[in-house]
């Protein structure tokens, strides 16, 4: 019996959804079984993700407390570094202020033995004998006072240029002028040293370098002296070439006892010295700090400094340094030739000034806390013909001022009750004392920005203090009126911008870009216009010219001295 047709339909069409709804279940079962999955491996991920901000949260919270901890270290050593520069000061205060008692007294003893003593020796050859004693050992108190200097001014000078608070006077130097001022300035120690033969080899032609000569010097005599003590018999030579690098190269050559290689570099670090056995048991001590310094001040300068040794034969120092641009040059060789002119019309005035011993005698207030730096200065002055009183702090200063109506005070800075900042502050603003000229003679730091017409460190060079002294009588209620101001013209997209050296109290001197020529001549600059002759195209001299309160001065490369001289003695304009 045959089946129906359509059942037979209707069961194909059972069978066939039937199988479709077992691929749909399929399906479903594996979409479920992959959406399980999925969600485990998000689960997963989810974990992992929240594990990992964890770590991140806590890292971020370490980096955060390490970042404290950096910020407290970093003001820690701030603080300390400031402790460092504050203990300094106190030190290079409390010892140059007796260091200027006992140079300045034995200075005294030696010149008053000599006038008045020494004399009544005669013809009595054991008091000839015992004067001359006495003179030698007056000697050594000054050289073991000068050597004591050096070695604070070691500490300090290190101390200074790291915090970057030292200043640089930079002009041009000739490689070989510098050599012969250092071998002259050490010529002592190898006059001591019979066996030793002291040579000098220059290389002729050599370009200039810029730089500060003082401290230059400085370093050579530094490497000089090192090689004269470490040196008992052969040669030190002294070598200036340009090398095959095109710089110039100055090499301090001994046949000394010399050092191992491996601490050609360590030598430079501070307090710290080449050994070899116990080869420097016998050698004469110092602070370990000249050629770190030495260091400092060659890197300063943009060049190196090196080291090459092998025990028993001998160092070899050399002073690396780039040749000065010609443009560079020329700038600072204008402010080296008005310095140099300045101080020799400060000097030529300070002779002039000298008090002749006739007719009234000039009155010096001398203010210092120190006894013993009061009276010598007070004897000092009175040597030299003045009326001298003293007074111990700011306050007392301001009585014995109104009092005594010096015509010259010279200012301690660190002192009790007032100190002389505030002293001077308040002689300027006193109408019957403002016009005292202040020498301010210190040993704290700052003392050049004290205030004062002039200012010197202790302990003083004494002749040198003398000419200020003589200088600023000579003229103390027109010094104002006397002095000559420079602005030296200069291409700032060409030459490098030089910071003004030191000048006289009688000059001063700045530095103008091109661009800015007309702002500084409207805001009212006063005195002496330097323009270089290659930059005669680039302003208006007819304008320039016309301007009432304007000197204008042409400079060339190689400018006559006697212009700048003239300039310097007579000028034609001054500012009150």
């Amino acid at each position: 019996m045959e089946r129906d047709p359509t059942l037979v339909a209707a069961d194909s069409r059972y069978s066939a959804l039937e199988a479709e709804n077992q691929m749909l279940r399929a399906e479903i079962r594996v979409s479920r079984e992959a959406a399980d999955i999925t969600t485990k491996l998000v689960v997963e991920q989810f974990e992992k993700t929240e594990a990992i901000l964890t770590r991140f949260q806590a890292a971020n919270a370490r980096l955060i407390e390490s970042n404290d901890e950096l910020e407290a270290a970093k003001q820690r050593l701030q603080k300390l570094d400031q402790l460092k520069s504050d203990f300094l000061s106190s030190v290079s205060h409390e010892l140059r202020t007796p260091l200027t008692s006992i140079r300045g007294f034995a200075h005294l003893v030696d010149r008053e033995f000599s006038r008045s003593f020494a004399p009544l020796a005669g013809e009595d050859a054991g008091l000839h004998k015992k004067s001359e004693r006495i003179r030698e050992n007056l000697e050594i108190i000054l050289k073991e006072s000068d050597r004591l200097t050096r070695l604070i001014n070691d500490v300090l000078d290190l101390a200074k240029i790291e915090a970057g608070r030292i200043e640089w006077r930079d002009a041009p130097i000739q490689p070989g002028i510098l050599v012969h001022d250092a071998v002259n300035a050490a010529r002592g120690m190898f006059d001591q040293k019979p066996g030793v033969e002291l040579k000098i080899e220059i290389q002729d032609g050599l370009p200039l370098f810029v730089g500060d000569a003082d401290r230059m010097l400085q370093v050579l005599v530094n490497l000089l002296n090192n090689a004269a003590k470490f040196t008992d018999h052969g040669a030190v030579t002294v070598q200036a070439f340009l090398n095959p690098e095109s710089l110039i190269q100055i090499d301090i050559i001994d046949s000394g006892i010399g050092f191992p290689p491996e601490e050609a570099e360590t030598i430079f670090d501070k307090f710290q010295q080449a050994r070899h056995g116990d080869t420097l048991l016998d050698r004469p001590k110092g602070t370990g700090l000249g050629l770190a310094i030495s260091r400092e001040i060659v890197e300063r300068h943009g060049g190196r400094i090196l080291a090459q040794s092998q025990p028993g034969k001998g160092s070899v120092f050399a002073v690396l340094l780039p040749p000065a641009t010609d443009s560079l040059a020329k700038t600072t060789d204008i402010t080296s030739r008005i310095a140099s002119f300045a101080a020799e019309e400060q000097h030529r005035q300070a002779d002039e000034a000298r008090p002749s011993g006739m007719g009234g005698k000039s009155r010096v207030l001398v203010v210092d806390d120190d006894i013993g730096v009061r009276d010598y200065l007070t004897q000092l002055l009175q040597e030299q013909g003045y009326d001298v009183i003293a007074a111990a702090d700011g306050q007392a200063a301001m009585v014995a001022a109104q009092e005594f109506h010096p015509d010259l005070i010279t200012m301690d800075l660190a002192m009790p009750v007032m100190d002389g900042r505030t002293a001077i502050a308040r002689l300027r603003a006193d109408p019957a004392l403002q016009h005292i000229p202040i020498m301010v003679v210190s040993a704290f730091p700052g003392w050049e920005t004290a205030g004062g017409d002039l200012a010197m460190a202790k302990p003083l060079d004494e002749p040198h203090f003398l000419r200020n002294i003589h200088l600023l009588l000579g003229d103390g209620e027109n010094a104002e009126a006397k002095i000559v101001r420079f602005l030296v013209l200069y291409d700032v997209e060409r030459d490098l911008a030089m910071a003004p050296g030191s000048f006289t109290a009688h000059c001063e001197v700045d530095f103008c870009p091109l661009d800015e020529l007309s702002d500084r001549i409207q805001s009212g600059f006063q005195g002496m216009l330097l323009v270089p002759t290659d930059l005669l195209n680039k302003v208006d001299l007819s304008m320039l010219n016309a301007v009432p309160s304007l000197e204008v001065m042409i400079m060339p490369v190689q400018a006559a001295a006697r212009e700048i001289r003239s300039e310097i003695a007579t000028p034609q304009r001054t500012t009150e």
